[in-house]
């Protein structure tokens, strides 16, 4: 008996649940698309700028800094869709940039650069830092057969964060230590980075798999452009045809003016509802204009909303 009713009941909760489907189907359909619910634009360019910002003071940290940022970026074009890479040995790559290298201890550094960096262009940004770099000295072995094994250790951090948020997407710390033979360890002491192979070898391993994530983090984003002016059903984009806009493209607009703070003071903006849609109409390398699709004039989309690509 208790099995008969338990069903009866089962039954029941079916019923009318799916008697308010229909109900809640159209209650959906009702609220505004929001950034979780478009699908990204995968014909797009996402613009990314890469800095090395920190790294030993030595001839050996400063070749280590080189070989680390190349490996990252030359990883990063080939793994990542559609990216256009910008290291600063790239003269197009803006120059407000470079106050990451010397850093100012605010909270609110990444956001106002979130802020510069979406106006002019880019999805984002990356930084890459190499720490901690020393020799290590280790005894193994019993008695009369110990013996004195080199080490060097260090640690790799990448960081990349998203223009549109100000929010980080990959915050990887990798700490690793490497033996060195005889001859390497004499080589570290003497800062001849050519004779150096086990190190040159283990970071570049190690930033081909920071990398590969970092490209896979940008992948995964929707690809956006910031509306940078409003004039009557006339909205002008900070992306043209270098990003892979093109007349036609539609694209929903979503506000962007809500901020929160973080509880280390950290400012990020939260992407609200779809407040319209425009069609591109005209584009230059890197501008665009878009007209409202549906008549009338833009009044709810304003300058510094983002714009989604839907098509």
């Amino acid at each position: 008996m208790r099995s008969i009713f338990r069903l009866i009941a089962v039954a029941g909760i079916v019923i009318s649940v799916c008697g308010g489907c229909s109900g809640s189907k159209k209650a959906l359909q009702e609220i505004p698309p929001t950034i979780l619910t478009l699908a990204p634009g995968k014909a797009h360019i996402t613009r990314i700028a890469l800095l090395l910002t920190h790294t030993p003071d030595t001839a050996v940290g400063r070749q280590l800094g080189e070989l680390y940022l190349n490996t990252l970026a030359h990883t990063m074009r080939n793994q990542a869709d559609n990216l256009w890479l910008e290291t600063p040995q790239d003269p197009e790559m803006a120059k407000f940039f470079e106050r990451l290298i010397h850093p100012a201890s605010n909270a609110s550094v990444s956001f106002e650069l979130a802020a510069e960096s979406r106006l002019a262009g880019y999805q984002g940004w990356a930084t890459a830092r190499i720490e901690n770099i020393r020799a290590v000295d280790e005894r193994t072995g019993i008695f009369w057969f110990r013996k004195m094994n080199h080490f060097i250790s260090f640690d790799l951090n990448l960081a990349v964060y998203d223009a549109f948020t100000g929010a980080k997407l990959v915050d990887s710390v990798t700490e690793s230590t490497v033996k060195l033979t005889s001859d390497e360890y004499d080589a570290f002491k003497a800062e001849q980075w050519e004779g150096l192979e086990s190190l040159h070898e283990t970071v570049a391993d190690l930033a081909v798999k920071q990398g590969k994530k970092a490209a896979k983090a940008i992948d995964e984003q929707p690809w956006r452009a910031a509306v940078v002016k409003v004039q009557g059903d006339r909205v002008f984009l900070s992306a043209g045809s270098r990003l892979g806009l093109k007349v036609g493209d539609r694209l929903a607009v979503l506000e962007a003016r809500r901020i929160i703070q973080g509880q280390n003071g950290e400012k990020f903006i939260v992407p609200g509802y779809e407040v319209g849609q425009i069609e591109i109409v005209d584009v230059a390398e890197k501008v665009s204009e878009g007209k409202v699709r549906g008549g009338g004039e833009g009044t709810q989309i304003q300058a510094g909303d983002m714009a989604v690509a839907i098509n």
